[in-house]
């Protein structure tokens, strides 16, 4: 299957919409991450992270919300893993990009961003990413960042998975205790 998506994710523009979904879909799952994440899959994961840097706005909307997908998956080491390899992949750190992309004017890829954040939460490294990333926090907290209710309900559901994911000694490490209460 691996070979195919392989093939697909260099198709044609439903082939490789195919393909991003599927590979999100599989990555969900445990047995799936791993072997994604294995040797022999370096190449598909390559050419999967690349699509972060699509001038198509469809494409990169898809592979964010599939990489929200992906990091869905309850192996919070096969989830960073994943993150770590799409930083090595791409040479730059993935929280800037999508806090860039949160900046953008396309509101359906805020959303996807906000789902591929919100997925991060699940994970302990993921906090350490989301608050660790520059202006983040004063983002996420700031009522007027974000205009349309439905983002500032993206922005809401993130600071919720924060909470509900992690307990209140674990937080306070991380974002400090007068943060955490703000949240």
């Amino acid at each position: 299957i691996f070979q195919l998506l392989g093939s697909y994710i260099h198709g044609n523009l439903s082939d490789k919409e195919a393909a991003i979904t599927t590979i999100g879909n599989i990555g969900s799952s445990v047995t799936g991450a791993t072997a994604l994440l294995s040797a022999e899959n370096n190449a598909l994961l390559s050419d999967y992270f690349e699509n972060i840097r699509s001038s198509q706005d469809l494409h990169k909307r898809s592979f964010i919300q599939s990489l929200g997908v992906f990091w869905t998956c309850r192996d919070h080491n096969l989830v960073e893993q994943s993150y770590n390899r799409a930083e090595s992949i791409l040479k730059e750190d993935l929280m800037s990009i999508f806090f860039k992309t949160l900046q953008s004017t396309d509101e359906e890829l805020r959303f996807v961003t906000f789902y591929a954040i919100q997925s991060l939460t699940q994970h302990p490294f993921g906090i350490n990413k989301i608050f660790n990333e520059a202006g983040f926090y004063e983002y996420l907290t700031n009522r007027e960042s974000e205009k349309t209710k439905l983002g500032k309900e993206w922005k809401f559901g993130i600071i919720s998975g924060v909470v509900q994911n992690h307990d209140q000694q674990f937080l306070a490490k991380v974002i400090g205790t007068d943060n955490y209460n703000e949240l």
